[in-house]
Formats: C-alpha cells, sequence, structure tokens
C-alpha cells in the first residue's frame, strides 16, 4: 500500500509500505519525527469508505502508545492515507528564551569570525 507521511519528519513523502505496517513503522521509514513533532496529536486523514462523503481524520496520540504500550490503539491503514505530524505550540518561555539566545550567540560568532577579532 502507498501511505504519505507529512510535518515534523525527517523526510516527508509518499512510501510504498506492507499492508501490515502501522504509524510507527511509517515514522521509522520517513526517519523518525523531529524534535518539534507534537506527538500527542498525530492525525491520520483517510478517504471515506462511504461513497461521496469526502476525507476522515483520527487524531492519535503516539506518546501515550509509546508511554503505555497500549498499540492496539494505533488504527489501521489503508492505501491512500496521509499521516499528519504537527509541530508543537510555541508557547513555552524557555524555549522561547532558549531559540533566542541561539540566535544572538550564532550572529556574535559569525561577526567575530567575519572581522577577525578575539571576544576573550
Amino acid at each position: 500500500m502507498r501511505v504519505s507521511i507529512i510535518g515534523e519528519v525527517s523526510k516527508s513523502g509518499e512510501y510504498q509500505v506492507s499492508t501490515k505496517s502501522n504509524i510507527l513503522d511509517i515514522i521509522k521509514i520517513a526517519g523518525g519525527y523531529t524534535d518539534s513533532a507534537d506527538i500527542k496529536k498525530v492525525t491520520v486523514i483517510q478517504e471515506s469508505s462511504e461513497s461521496g462523503k469526502g476525507k476522515s481524520m483520527q487524531t492519535v496520540n503516539i506518546q501515550k502508545i509509546l508511554t503505555n504500550g497500549e498499540f492496539q490503539l494505533l488504527p489501521e491503514l489503508v492505501s491512500g492515507d496521509t499521516i499528519f505530524i504537527p509541530r508543537k505550540p510555541e508557547g513555552n518561555v524557555w524555549n522561547t528564551i532558549v531559540r533566542i539566545s541561539s540566535q544572538i550567540s550564532t550572529i556574535a560568532v559569525a561577526f567575530f569570525v567575519i572581522t577577525g577579532q578575539r571576544w576573550w
């Protein structure tokens, strides 16, 4: 079957996989999820089995499945499914401080490298 995975994974794309594959297998094939992935809100998008009804979406808490070993909660995938892994919300103050500090230090290092100056 062919399944697509998009969002916060190393290699988004469409993959040809075994019919026995599950979401965890697809994430592994796609190189794993990124550090900014919100694995509590993974969405599986499927064509509705009823003609003319559009698409159906199911949210899956991968973190809960991995933490508790509740693999029976993994939905069955069918050919044509799309898995979407969203980004974590950026609301955390500590993450913002770390990100800004990293950007400032990168700019400072670039300045000193370009100008040939030393900071000590």
